[in-house]
């Protein structure tokens, strides 16, 4: 079963960023601000109308970029 969630992303300093992970797959919908997106490997910064789906295997980290939050629709697919 899929889990939808609407979450609320805080601006911060990209060293205080905490990276996490869990089975399965995410989707991401940014509905306001603007997001980055990191693994250890690549970054994506999202604005509003902009998405991702990936495997959330993989270690990642979210900080908004403006003085607001950045609010998105998160869907996450655990795998059974």
């Amino acid at each position: 079963y899929m889990e939808p969630f609407l979450v609320e992303f805080k601006r911060m300093k990209a060293d205080k960023l905490t990276y996490f992970s869990h089975e399965g797959e995410e989707f991401i919908y940014l509905l306001e601000g603007k997001l980055e997106f990191r693994t250890e490997n690549e970054q994506y910064i999202l604005s509003p109308g902009d998405s991702l789906y990936f495997e959330s295997s993989i270690p990642h980290a979210y900080r908004a970029l403006e003085r607001k939050n950045a609010r998105a629709l998160t869907v996450v697919y655990p795998v059974r």
